[in-house]
């Protein structure tokens, strides 16, 4: 299966491709500069160019002390970005993986944009 993986490029990200190969899987790296989130055309486009089965969305802006004052970019990439993330894969019928995180309680906008959303959905079956 080949897995299209929004945010590759970050801790997580780094370590999915490995995860994805041991289990016989392709990782399909995406991510900025020319792999954003919040263009879903491109990520139309690499879904379709990489003929992807799946995406794992872990595009995000993270929450650390530097993101105050920037809650509308953290807002943009960690929602928005996430739409558009299930809006190109139920156009294309591709599963979705939305990572979520455990930072429920931070007052963080990371941990803020990025809690209590599903860990998976299928386009189209209420994902």
């Amino acid at each position: 299966m080949k897995v299209l993986v929004t945010g590759s490029s970050g801790f997580i990200g780094q370590h999915m491709d490995a995860a994805l190969e041991a289990r016989g899987h392709e990782g399909v790296a995406y991510d900025r500069p020319a792999g954003d989130v919040l263009n879903p055309d491109r990520l139309e486009f690499a879904c379709r160019m990489s003929r992807a089965d799946a995406i794992i969305n872990l595009a995000g802006v993270l929450g650390t002390p530097e993101l105050f004052g920037s809650e509308h970019r953290a807002a943009q990439v960690n929602i928005l970005g996430a739409v558009n993330v299930y809006d190109v894969a139920a156009k294309l019928g591709l599963p979705v993986v939305q990572i979520g995180t455990g930072h429920k309680g931070q007052p963080n906008p990371y941990a803020i944009t990025k809690a209590r959303r599903r860990t998976w959905g299928w386009p189209g079956r209420g994902g």
